[in-house]
């Protein structure tokens, strides 16, 4: 789970699954200069799909990250790096057809 592409006018879901039934919300931050897609859902017996509506940002690369948040207060950031740079993946927005 490093790059993500969507054609924009796509509607763009993200489907999460966790083994841990402690974990309450996960969360998708897409950006670039500004934030284009701040998204929480909550978890129903591990299962929760961050919905970000039709894609109508500009073309373009942008950041990403997933934070999942769990009921001891503990946050996981992903994907999981070695923070060798700590530069974020890529979250693509390609040209759509008849957008």
């Amino acid at each position: 789970m490093s790059k993500i592409s969507v054609r924009q006018g796509e509607t763009f879901q993200l489907p999460v699954t966790v083994d841990d039934e402690t974990a309450v919300t996960v969360n998708l931050k897409v950006w670039g200069d500004t934030t284009i897609i701040d998204e929480t859902e909550s978890f129903v017996n591990g299962e929760a799909t961050i919905d970000a509506g039709v894609i109508n940002q500009p073309v373009g690369k942008y950041s990403w990250l997933v934070t999942t948040t769990y009921s001891d207060g503990f946050i996981e950031i992903l994907p999981d790096n070695d923070c060798s740079g700590c530069e974020a993946p890529i979250f693509e927005i390609c040209e759509g057809a008849g957008v």
